[in-house]
């Protein structure tokens, strides 16, 4: 499937089982970065993108900085090409984008599209004429040397998570009954690289290839590389079994009730099935309490999986049985009740403008802000990290004034890399308070300092600068970071 230009660092064990024992086996799920997304992501950077407005993963700024400075014509045309092709503020929506073009172009030394203009991804074709320049970036940029000089990098990333997602492939596959011969030739290539910002993922399924883009991290999440490992399993049973015609026009009408393009519900019916399944399959792999499951279950219709209700009581069922996945499915379905469906989702409907659970919701995550805080502000550093990370783990794995409590107890442990990855979450947060962002903003300017990375720094107290919040006199601070470096007293 990867052409030449695709270094594999290394592979899970899974193989296809089915052929005869004379045929080479195919592997079937790989771990292994691609020197095509490495390529276009160096060229992002060499033509601006972000400027600091998403942080990267200590390991990654060293190789960030391999790409700043081509040369001057070709850095012009990068940038002009980025800029050109802007259509928003968020710099996350603009990365993804472009990492779906590297999922559809050859590797070097061409980086040619390798589908016809017209089947090309919507978004990677509109910044499809990046590819002209990928091959003269690649070559003097020296993208092979700066490939090979960091590749221990990769090599540890993929010593790291293997063993984790084989243990993942191991439960889920276990639960379900299933056998890896059900992958029929597919596959799956999970794609580490240092060049996104921790905790970005992206997932991309183009025909029979599935892709998940990660940016390793101290503490993996192992739960989005399970959510695409469930699409690869389950998404050929719901093309294989479809739901009678009759159903399928009542989950249509279901599907347009509150959408804003009810025109487009019926193309989506069979996605939203397995959407269903797999939201489903997770609860009862997470083996939620009764209380937190009606939470999430309600959630899920609310987002659009209607049938997650209807799986998720089926699937306790399945669980008692002997029966493999693969014959079961079709039972799954066999009992599915359309009027639960309709009640279900106009209850999630009739929820939306109350919001009663979010503003409770809230409420509990402002109480346990509070007492880590206070517990923080007492030196209990232990007490502390466990109520931020509950408020991550049990409510909003993004709050920001979370992250940021953790990035103050990593300082305070002298973790310079866990406090610069938790600072960088803060700032990358969509819902943390600009009170608490700009001196997530001043502690990274900090820790660049100490570094000896003046360049990062200044980025960092300018960004501080930039959002005008001066709470505790940030403001002050950050021009002072801007004046001199950081010295601790």
């Amino acid at each position: 499937m990867f052409r030449d230009g695709v270094r594999i660092f290394g592979m899970l064990i899974l193989m296809l089982a089915s052929g005869s024992r004379g045929q080479a086996q195919i592997p079937s799920i790989l771990i292994q970065p691609d020197i095509r997304v490495f390529t276009v992501l160096g060229a992002l950077r060499a033509a601006g993108f972000d400027e600091g407005s998403l942080l990267l993963h200590p390991a990654g700024l060293p190789i960030a900085r391999e790409f700043r400075n081509p040369p001057t014509d070709l850095k012009a045309r990068l940038k002009n090409f980025y800029d050109s092709h802007r259509r928003g503020k968020d710099p996350q929506e603009e990365l993804t984008k472009y990492i779906s073009l590297a999922f559809v172009i050859d590797g070097p030394p061409d980086f040619k599209p390798l589908l016809a203009p017209g089947q090309m991804p919507p978004d990677a074709s509109s910044v499809a004429g990046l590819t002209s320049l990928l091959g003269e970036f690649y070559a003097k940029a020296r993208v092979e040397s700066v490939w090979s000089r960091y590749k221990h990098l990769h090599d540890r990333a993929v010593l790291d998570y293997r063993p984790l997602i084989n243990r993942m492939i191991m439960t889920t596959e276990g639960y379900l009954r299933l056998r890896s011969g059900v992958y029929r030739g597919r596959q799956l290539v999970l794609v580490p690289d240092y060049l996104v910002p921790p905790n970005t993922f992206n997932a991309r399924t183009y025909q029979s290839s599935y892709y998940f883009l990660f940016s390793p991290s101290k503490s993996p999440k192992i739960s989005e590389i399970r959510h695409q490992f469930l699409h690869f399993l389950l998404d050929p049973f719901a093309a294989r079994y479809p739901l009678p015609v009759e159903q399928r026009k009542v989950l249509t009408e279901i599907m347009a009730v509150g959408s804003e393009h009810p025109e487009s519900a019926g193309h989506g019916v069979q996605e939203m099935v397995t959407e269903s399944l797999i939201k489903a399959v997770e609860m009862r792999l997470d083996r939620l309490p009764q209380e937190e499951a009606e939470v999430s279950l309600n959630a899920a219709v609310g987002s659009g999986a209607l049938l997650c209700p209807h799986f998720f009581s089926a699937l306790q069922t399945f669980e008692k049985e002997f029966e493999g996945f693969q014959l079961y499915y079709r039972k799954l379905l066999s009992d599915l009740d359309i009027a639960a469906v309709w009640k279900a989702r106009e209850a999630a409907l009739s929820s939306r403008p109350r919001e009663t659970a979010p503003v409770n919701r809230l409420t509990e995550v402002e109480r346990l802000i509070r007492q880590a805080r206070s517990s923080l502000g007492s030196d209990q550093l232990v007490r502390a990290a466990e109520l931020f990370n509950l408020v991550l783990d049990r409510h909003d794995s993004r709050n920001g004034e979370a992250l940021y409590g953790l990035g103050i107890v990593a300082v305070s442990r002298g973790d310079k890399d866990g406090a610069r990855d938790y600072f960088g979450r803060t700032v990358a947060s969509e819902s943390c308070p600009d009170s608490v962002k700009v001196w997530a903003y001043i502690y990274l300017g900090r820790l660049f300092d100490l570094d000896d990375d003046r360049e990062e720094a200044i980025l960092q107290y300018r960004a501080a600068v930039a959002l005008g919040d001066d709470t505790r006199g940030a403001q002050s601070v950050a021009r002072s970071g801007l004046l001199e470096p950081f010295q601790p007293k």
